[in-house]
Parts: structure tokens; C-alpha cells; sequence
């Protein structure tokens, strides 16, 4: 998901980036996974 986001949206990610790699502590596979959220409009729950 963040792959497709870093390829839509280059000049955001570039910003945003640095930040995750902070907050995550690394980078690569040894890293932990960022939790993510999906919200959708429309759906009944």
C-alpha cells in the first residue's frame, strides 16, 4: 500500500518517508510492520 502511495504521490512520500523510518526505528525487513486502516464509505457494517 505505501509503495503504491510513494509512486502516486512522489513529492509527498519523499516528506513523509524520513518520518515513518523514525517512528518505525529502521528500515528493510527487520523493521516493524506500520499498522494501517482502510476506511470506506458505503459499506454496511
Amino acid at each position: 500500500m505505501l509503495a503504491d502511495y510513494a509512486a502516486t504521490h512522489p513529492r509527498a512520500w519523499a516528506a513523509m518517508e524520513p518520518v515513518l523510518r523514525d517512528i518505525l526505528g529502521g528500515s528493510g525487513a527487520a523493521s516493524p510492520r506500520l499498522p494501517v486502516v482502510a476506511l470506506e464509505s458505503g459499506r454496511a457494517s
